[in-house]
């Protein structure tokens, strides 16, 4: 069963569940989803404490502590048992674009091959600018990848690789990958024919006219060709069918979403990526290490392969670093994913010996908070004692300048903004000019202007930060940077130190920090290294002379700026400049007790004091952020948040001012297949009562339907849906009210984004006996989707009836059931093949 059936039993104080003995929970590190985590949690804390448990996982290298969890809560033992022995090692490769071949990353004894992987960075093209930005551009596909991938295909056929699973993160380009393969033809006369016998035999349960899908009919002369396809939009009975032809050895290529990596015990010799970038709701991203373990554990079958293999096409500059976190990096830790909801709240308020602090208590995610703070506390002392070392002479008066100071590089620093912009920075970068550089918030120091280039900015992307929305400026700027290997990412390195070269860089307008008065007269020609250490040494000398205090060019004097804004920073900070001086000059009295000039061993002894200061402030920060963390974890998690929603279940009438359950509370412990508060008060405000089952049903989806779609903002046809759809909206803009009012942290278009139409045409065109090619028509959602959602709607309607029940409705009670059984036909609800 599932872990949400066995909750419903525990809350309900089913019969079964006090002869049960032993539960076993497989995949346990399912406890990390951020929707079903909370379900596994509550089950464990629910379960009587002589009930005796087994938890399985391939993936928690935190079991250790689990297992101290569990011992906490139920007062018993839990033994891990582990290995880290691999039956099946794997061998890493990389194929990277526009590539001949693969490259052996890393062998089967786990070593990286640092040479192999500088040879396959080395064939992609570096087109990556360093002031650019790569993790929030949507990544296009490039024409030439079905090719690329066709011939990764063809190879491991040749080399006998098969069977193979290819991954891809999206369930379009897993379809257009698969239907790119057109000219593979991959299986005997005897294996096809056996495809097509367990194919027709599979799909006669189904009526004839489904047979006629445009899937079903589609599929089958891809699966005998000896390829498949694997992902959430499929229809469930193709899904399983292709499952068995794959364990069956018939299906010789698998293109699938990651979802086959979870929860399907199918290994295939090799795994293949079609890319290392996942978009992961905000921007791409390289796969992490638990991602990656995850799905290249598919690959190596036990007792058939000596070694399994993954292959990872690479199309962009991949850092040795990253590669390495990705490739030998560990399983992602069991962190809880813990959180409150109204069901839960209701039902264990209703419960006997039972709260929602019990639970919260008990939780996983408590747990680990409590775990964490004696190790906070311990880093508190050691970074108070550090902090009290620090002696500062004059501190107040150190303290003073110090905050001037940040002053001044505020005011600075909205300068900036304005003159680097293209307009006014252009006519000054020209070659020879020594340009002050910061990226990613790392000094680079002083570099040398060499070239700039201008065009214009993607009238899609936003503005560029450097406030020009047209043109965008590439500064070619020659720094001092430590040695390193074709393709790695630059690093600063000291001018003063003999281990970097002098090498030209692209840098955006937003790195430039300070422009300087000095301009260098440049040799002709830069490749040679004569010229590159000639320049290295101008600018040695240059610090040497001017230390950190380089000649600037003057915004308004010399490049003429004319803005309003930039005149009144300017004095603004020569207002500052002026009172830091003063301030300076009462330091070096108070310290040398006269008044005269300065020597270079008191300017030095000066700047000791304000580095002092300053690492002094760096201690005080984080002993401060470290006191609110201490704090935290010495109080209940999520206090905060119980206080806020019992706030709302008074406010709405779930609960009285002494948290008794009430009617509209028992309701919504009823309720789990969706947002439990929106539909315990349409019930209540008598939505249902005049509506048609198949209505009923109809607007419902809209509560349950969870993908984005290219049609978000539709509008629906029928008047009547129409009617009830805003009344729907209606009433959640209002529980979003008392939401807010109560402090709960949630935007409104967040929530009200919840509720969507996508599927209420196509459940009221069902439910009136429409069929399912006839549904499919009507909207742009996978068929596997429209099924999955008809399954979880067909749940809450069972829900809805025991509801209304509760509150001795018995014509709605019939009603919702009606409602399911409009549904309950067809394909839809075809019985599974495991069955």
């Amino acid at each position: 069963m599932t872990t949400e059936i066995l909750r419903s039993m525990l809350y309900k104080g089913s019969e079964i569940i006090r002869e049960v003995k032993w539960v076993i929970f497989d995949e346990v590190h399912y406890m990390r989803d951020k929707e079903r985590g909370v379900v596994w949690e509550e089950t464990m804390i629910l379960l009587n404490p002589n009930v005796r448990y087994v938890f399985l996982s391939a993936t928690i290298p935190n079991a250790g502590e689990f297992a101290e969890w569990i011992c906490k809560i139920k007062k018993q033992p839990c033994h891990v048992v582990y290995t880290d022995y691999r039956p099946t090692p794997l061998q890493h490769y990389i194929f990277p674009s526009g590539g001949e071949g693969i490259f052996l990353i890393i062998d089967d004894k786990g070593r990286f091959r640092e040479e192999n992987f500088n040879k396959a960075v080395g064939v992609l093209s570096d087109n990556v600018d360093m002031g650019g930005n790569t993790n929030d551009r949507k990544k296009k596909k490039k024409p030439t990848e079905g090719a690329e991938l066709h011939k990764i295909a063809k190879m491991i056929m040749e080399k006998k690789y098969d069977p193979v699973i290819i991954f891809s993160f999206s369930k379009k380009e897993v379809e257009g990958y698969a239907m790119a393969m057109n000219k593979m033809d991959l299986t005997s006369m005897e294996e096809k024919e056996k495809i097509e016998d367990v194919f027709k035999r599979a799909m006669s349960q189904l009526s004839e006219e489904d047979q006629k899908l445009p899937q079903i009919e589609h599929i089958l002369p891809v699966l005998k060709r000896g390829i498949g396809i694997h992902h959430g939009g499929l229809l469930p009975i193709v899904k399983e069918v292709i499952e068995i032809l794959f364990q069956a050895g018939w299906i010789k290529i698998l293109f699938s979403t990651e979802t086959f990596s979870m929860g399907v015990n199918m290994p295939a010799k090799t795994v293949v990526f079609t890319s290392v970038r996942k978009f992961d709701g905000q921007n791409f991203r390289w796969i992490n290490g638990g991602e990656y373990i995850q799905m290249s554990g598919r690959a190596g079958r036990r007792g058939l392969d000596a070694t399994g293999i993954t292959i990872l096409m690479v199309d962009e500059k991949l850092d040795q670093q990253v590669a390495r976190d990705m490739l030998k990096g560990s399983a992602d830790a069991l962190i809880s994913s813990f959180h409150l909801n109204y069901n839960m709240l209701m039902n264990s308020m209703r419960m006997e010996d039972f709260d929602p602090e019990y639970i919260i208590r008990r939780s996983f995610h408590q747990f680990q908070s409590d775990k964490q703070l004696p190790k906070m506390q311990e880093k508190y002392r050691e970074l108070q004692a550090q902090k009290d070392t620090i002696t500062i002479e004059n501190e107040d008066k150190i303290e003073e300048i110090h905050k001037i100071a940040m002053q001044i590089r505020k005011v600075q620093d909205s300068m900036r903004r304005i003159i680097v912009t293209p307009k006014n920075v252009c006519p000054f970068l020209s070659i020879g000019r020594l340009l002050k550089i910061q990226h990613k918030g790392i000094d680079w120091g002083w570099g040398v202007s060499i070239n700039f280039t201008q065009r214009k900015a993607n009238k899609k992307k936003k503005g560029s930060s450097t406030g020009s929305d047209d043109i965008i400026v590439i500064v070619d700027v020659m720094l001092y940077i430590k040695d390193r290997q074709k393709n790695e990412e630059p690093q600063p390195q000291l001018i003063e130190d003999d281990l970097g070269q002098m090498e030209v860089i692209p840098l955006d307008l937003e790195c430039i920090q300070e422009i300087s008065a000095v301009k260098l007269t440049l040799p002709n020609n830069l490749v040679q290294k004569e010229n590159k250490d000639s320049i290295r040494k101008t600018l040695k000398e240059i610090k040497k002379k001017f230390g950190d205090e380089v000649p600037l060019i003057d915004p308004i004097k010399e490049m003429k700026i004319v803005n309003d804004e930039l005149h009144s920073l300017n004095e603004k900070k020569n207002k500052l400049a002026n009172a830091k001086k003063e301030l300076e000059s009462s330091f070096f009295k108070q310290s040398n007790g006269k008044n005269t000039v300065v020597n270079p061993s008191e300017q030095d002894h000066y700047r000791q004091q304000l580095q002092k200061y300053e690492e002094k402030q760096k201690y005080t920060q984080s002993l401060r952020l470290l006191e609110t963390a201490i704090e935290d974890s010495e109080k209940m998690i999520l206090s905060d948040d119980l206080k806020c929603m019992k706030r709302v279940m008074r406010r709405l009438q779930f609960l009285d001012k002494d948290d008794i359950v009430q009617m509209k509370g028992k309701v919504a412990c009823e309720i789990s297949a969706s947002d439990e508060i929106l539909a315990t008060e349409l019930l209540f405000l008598g939505m249902f009562n005049d509506m048609s089952p198949p209505h009923i049903a109809a607007v419902l989806s809209c509560l349950l339907h969870d993908e984005n779609s290219s049609s978000e903002k539709m509008t629906l046809k029928d008047p009547e849906l129409t009617k009830y759809y805003n009344v729907v909206v209606d009433q959640a803009k209002k529980i979003f009210q008392i939401l807010k009012e109560s402090k709960i942290n949630i935007e409104e278009d967040e929530y009200i984004g919840q509720i969507k139409p996508q599927l209420i045409e196509v459940v009221y065109a069902w439910c009136k006996g429409a069929t399912f090619i006839e549904i499919c028509k009507m909207c742009d959602v996978f068929e596997g989707s429209i099924i999955r959602c008809m399954r979880r709607l067909d749940e809450l309607l069972k829900q809805m009836s025991v509801a209304s029940k509760v509150i001795g409705n018995e014509d709605l009670e019939l009603k919702f059931l009606e409602a399911s059984k409009c549904l309950k036909r067809g394909i839809i609800f075809a019985a599974s093949l495991y069955l």
